[in-house]
Order: structure tokens, then sequence, then C-alpha cells
């Protein structure tokens, strides 16, 4: 019969590696957690209540202008986040667009102060613009409804800390 004292026949303490195995899992699982989805897709990342979105981004007057335009479409997980110099209402319209979106502007605190969710595509001239009816330095674009989806409100907050 073995000994059961946790000596081994040498007389040293046996080692049981499952700790280093469970201390690694925990680590690997932290990690995963932390990083939303920087683990699943490279670049800038965007939280909204524990929902995080790969996203482009938009800081240029060019990059700006041009946004999501003459592109077939957004996945789940993904958006556009335009950075502005400085807070203002700042409009948007849907021109050239092929597909629906959802565009959540935030401030300078990045709260969100308004959302508009389904924004659909431009049909004709003159193209309707959405605008917020508070001053925004951020805004989020996203695939339709993914504002619903998640529950997004008033008040809650981007976590832009993946940006830069």
């Amino acid at each position: 019969m073995g000994d059961k004292s946790g000596a081994s026949r040498a007389g040293r303490p046996e080692r049981r590696p499952w700790g280093f195995f469970f201390f690694g899992f925990c680590a690997l699982c932290s990690a995963l957690f932390l990083s939303g989805c920087q683990a699943s897709r490279p670049g800038p990342c965007v939280c909204l209540k524990g929902h995080c979105y790969s996203v482009e981004i938009a800081e240029t007057p060019r990059s700006r202008e041009r946004g999501l335009m003459f592109r077939e479409g957004l996945q789940s997980g993904e958006g556009m986040l335009f950075i502005f110099e400085s807070p203002a209402p700042h409009a948007f319209w849907m021109k050239n667009m092929a597909f629906p979106i959802d565009v959540i502007w935030a401030d300078e605190g990045q709260r969100v102060v308004h959302i508009v969710s389904d924004l659909p595509p431009c049909q004709q001239d003159p193209c309707p613009v959405a605008r917020p009816p508070a001053p925004s330095k951020y805004v989020l674009e996203v695939a339709a409804k993914e504002s619903e989806k998640i529950g997004l409100r008033l008040g809650d907050v981007l976590d832009l800390r993946q940006i830069r």
C-alpha cells in the first residue's frame, strides 16, 4: 500500500499539477472576459452594458463624412465609432446606405444622451436628418435593433477603454 502522508518515495512532497491547471484556467477565463471583443477580433472595441463591439474609428472629417456609406451590411458585434473634437448636437443622415442601423449619441462623459433604433436608409433626396437633443462627442453606429436587444437606456455609459 502506498503512503498517504503526501510524501513521495524519495521523501519529497508530491506535486499535484491540478493547482497550476486551475490557476491557468482562471487566468485565461479572466483575460477573455476582460478583453471583450478583443479576444475574437483585433482592433478597437467599445462596450455597452457588457456587450462589446469591434469598431472602426471615424475621427477625421473625411472618415466621418463617409461613415458606413456604400457598404452592404453591418454584422452583430460590429460598429463604427465617430469621435468629434468637441461636443455638439451632431446630426446624421442615411444617404447612400443600404441597411438600417442604430445610432447612439454619447456626451463627453461617455453617457448615452440619445438613441435612434432601426434608422432606415434614405430612399430619396432630401434625406431626413437624425439629430440628438443634447450635445455629443461620441456617436456609435451598430446593427439595427442592437440597442433594444441589449436594453440600452439613456444615461448608460460607453466603455471606451479599449479605444486608445
